[in-house]
């Protein structure tokens, strides 16, 4: 749900993923010329690109250049109407309930909080936002419970948290709070998780669109 979203998590998303995410109209146009400039492997896609892509576009996920440009355009295409018609918050809740953390066991920001903090989403802290934000990219590169990544998640965090005092999202108070608390875990048990009605009505609703 959107609004049980903390304000850092949020920040620290956005961040990293889509810095321009609450300025532009579901593509951002500065993003999508480093594309042009230095390839398709630059990215430039946005968080309703990434939602468009991962929910809907299954299709289009071919490797060759072809593929690439086809998703890539399509995504284009859509992520104004999508972004108009869902709203800001209500994407951002979206893309964060979807996104894996972990592999398919770890989906969402919810079952990421729980299994990694032993907390609820509300409770996450500025550094423990930052660390999740971070593992999108590479969920299994920067796990921070593993002993062989767990320096390397740390080192992510900063980074995003580095992110959040450039962008002016955070202060530089805050900034050094956080890198030197680090994680502080809770004491939830274990869950089973359950399945993520809005997700489901994202595919639903935009699926046969395409």
């Amino acid at each position: 749900k959107r609004w049980e979203i903390p304000a850092v998590m949020k920040k620290a998303i956005v961040a990293v993923e889509d810095k321009r995410y609450f300025d532009h109209g579901g593509v951002d146009v500065v993003a999508l010329l480093s594309v042009f400039k230095g390839g398709l492997k630059r990215g430039g896609s946005t968080i309703p690109m990434q939602l468009l892509k991962n929910l809907v576009l299954h299709d289009l996920r071919g490797r060759d250049t072809l593929s690439q440009l086809e998703r890539k355009g399509t995504e284009f295409w859509y992520a104004g109407p999508f972004d108009e018609a869902v709203g800001k918050e209500e994407l951002l809740a979206a893309y964060l309930n979807q996104v894996e953390f972990g592999g398919r066991e770890i989906v969402g920001l919810y079952r990421a909080s729980r299994h990694y903090f032993r907390k609820v989403p509300k409770d996450l802290t500025l550094y423990e936002a930052a660390l999740l934000a971070g593992m999108v990219q590479a969920p299994a590169r920067f796990n921070p419970l593993m002993e062989n990544t767990r320096e390397r998640a740390h080192k992510r965090a900063l980074l995003v948290l580095k992110l959040m005092l450039d962008q002016g999202k955070i202060s530089e108070a805050e900034y050094q709070r956080a890198a030197q608390a680090g994680a502080q875990p809770g004491v939830l048990p274990e869950f089973k998780i359950q399945s993520q009605a809005f997700t489901e009505w994202i595919v639903q609703s935009w699926a046969e669109k395409y």
